[in-house]
């Protein structure tokens, strides 16, 4: 009996282990994706003052990653109240929903970064798409004028 419990607390560590390390490959994507798209708005705030088409390369595919984000944190703040289901005595339930504050915090960390993050992109996405109506809207008037 004595192994049997001590085998279960060791699969309990490797499970505790294993979603540990997922939680910080999915940190790790958001820390990155950050670092992406702030890199492009500050070389939109340079003196070029646009968004090149080198520029927006390097952030153009971090809207499937952002979607990706939300949805494991979506995912996973739904399945926190899972843990306060069941036959659980009023003291112990409470433990438990105190114990998983840090975890819904997380979430929603995630949740508003990867909100700032998406219109952060959409910025850098009008930005794109305007660029080119700006100039081509100014060779236009520009060249209107020449004629007058």
């Amino acid at each position: 009996m004595r192994e049997s419990k001590e085998y279960l607390k060791h699969i309990d560590s490797k499970v505790t282990e294993v979603l540990r390390q997922q939680k910080d490959v999915e940190l790790a994507k958001l820390f990155g994706t950050r670092a992406s798209i702030e890199r492009a708005l500050d070389i939109r705030d340079g003196p070029n003052g646009e968004t090149d088409a080198t520029t927006w390369s390097t952030v153009q595919d971090k809207g499937g990653v952002l979607d990706d984000l939300l949805s494991w944190a979506f995912i996973g703040l739904g399945l926190l109240p899972d843990k306060l289901k069941g036959d659980i005595p009023a003291g112990e339930r409470a433990k438990v929903a105190k114990g998983i504050e840090p975890e819904v915090a997380e979430f929603l960390a995630v949740i508003a970064h990867c909100f700032e993050l998406q219109d952060a992109l959409g910025v850098l996405r009008l930005d794109r798409i305007e660029s080119p109506w700006v100039s081509f809207l100014g060779f236009l008037l520009g060249s209107g004028r020449s004629q007058e």
